[in-house]
């Protein structure tokens, strides 16, 4: 959408006015032909002409004063705002055949994006190059995260299986994303059987009781801490860089569990938090971290997030593992709430109905409600209109020499007999 800064600047495109009425009004210069009596004894024609003439050197010195009328008035241009989205969305491993492919291409025909099911939402380019495909995909984070970033209006088909094990924890509402579920039965991936786990423990100085209720916790659950081996689990506390030969591309570290960083700035606050079932009080904590919400607060921010880092899962938890921030670690659901994060049952590929895989929908009807989608910001185009002002400029000023050398060297006509 164009716009103007400055609105009394269109006052300056009456200035196109002075070069037609030049062209319209000027006395066009005599041409006196040496040596002959025609001029003198022809009859008397008008003095001015109403005939425009020299059009391109009029359309020219229009069209600059405009540019500069323009750039005056400040003109500016806002893109329009999202318009809701249609996305058709795939789980990664789905493989659609007969009447679910024509579910699908249908669709797409109606004016449905193709995207797949994953992080980040990437276009689906080839149905055939999937991502990797899991049977414990946070399928419920991913659509409350996108129902957070999309315009109100927003629709989704999701096709894919409805195995139980994608849907852990609380099925989620929403309000601007409404979620219908197309079941696709599909094979679920083969299920490698869990390695023993070797975890480690890095903590800064201040982390110490932080550390020792993790340890515990780990104890507690039967896994082997180690200090010189590389672990395949680490719990990072604080600031501390893991050591070199764990973070080799080589290693087999598969999971890292970072709390609150000192650098963050701590928000003292009354909230709580579930885990496994129960509730804990949450006092203090810091903004998310980056990646794919886990888990929420009872104000709905994310204290647990996940990001890949290469083939390592990294953890973000939003707070510290001190009874100064929860009541978590003091409780003897500590150790088996890490049990359950840790060893989920991903085997439990029982279906549940499509109405039960799809979110919640209850549009919010408040006034003032708004996308959390930000506004494109608006572009300045005055530089643009005096570039093209001087531009202008400049071929008006070429021209006008021709026309003018044009004029001079008009022949004459030669003596009347």
């Amino acid at each position: 959408m164009v716009q103007l800064l400055q609105p009394l600047g269109w006052l300056a495109l009456g200035a196109v006015a002075v070069p037609i009425l030049i062209h319209l009004w000027r006395r066009p210069l005599p041409v006196v032909r040496v040596g002959s009596l025609r001029p003198f004894l022809a009859h008397r024609r008008p003095s001015r002409s109403r005939w425009v003439r020299e059009w391109p050197l009029l359309l020219l010195r229009c069209a600059l004063l405009i540019a500069l009328a323009l750039a005056f008035a400040g003109l500016v241009w806002t893109p329009r705002t999202p318009s809701p989205a249609r996305w058709c969305l795939l789980l990664p491993g789905t493989n659609l055949r007969e009447n679910h492919l024509n579910e699908w291409q249908e669709r797409l025909a109606q004016g449905f994006e193709p995207r797949w099911l994953a992080p980040g939402f990437p276009k689906v380019v080839n149905r055939e190059s999937s991502p990797e495909v899991s049977v414990e995909a946070p399928v419920w984070p991913l659509l409350s995260e996108v129902d957070r970033t999309l315009v109100p209006g927003s629709e989704a088909w999701v096709f894919g299986p409805t195995w139980r094990s994608l849907f852990q924890g609380n099925r989620p509402t929403v309000s601007r994303l409404r979620v219908q579920w197309h079941d696709v039965p599909t094979t679920p991936p083969a299920v490698s059987e869990p390695s023993s786990v070797r975890a480690g423990v890095v903590h800064s100085a201040d982390r110490m009781l932080d550390a020792d209720s993790v340890r515990a916790a780990l104890e507690a659950m039967g896994v082997a801490l180690v200090t010189h081996e590389v672990p395949s689990l680490v719990f990072q506390l604080g600031a501390v860089p893991l050591p070199a030969s764990w973070t080799e591309p080589a290693s087999q570290l598969v999971q890292v569990i970072r709390d609150a960083p000192e650098s963050a700035e701590i928000l003292v606050e009354d909230r709580r938090i579930d885990v496994d079932g129960e509730t804990f009080a949450l006092r203090q904590r810091v903004a998310a971290g980056p990646g794919v919400p886990i888990f929420r607060d009872s104000h709905g921010d994310p204290w647990l997030t996940e990001e890949r880092q290469g083939s390592a899962v990294l953890w973000n938890v939003a707070f510290r593992f001190h009874p100064d921030w929860t009541d978590w670690p003091l409780e003897a659901s500590f150790p088996r709430g890490w049990r359950r994060l840790l060893e989920p049952d991903g085997r439990n590929t029982a279906p549940i109905a499509p109405e039960q895989a799809a979110p919640r929908f209850e549009p919010d009807s408040a006034p003032g409600f708004q996308s959390s989608t930000p506004r494109p910001p608006p572009r300045d185009l005055r530089a643009g209109c005096w570039l093209v002002g001087a531009a202008l400029f400049l071929v008006e000023r070429l021209l006008s020499a021709w026309v003018g050398r044009n004029r001079t060297t008009t022949p004459t006509a030669s003596p009347a007999s």
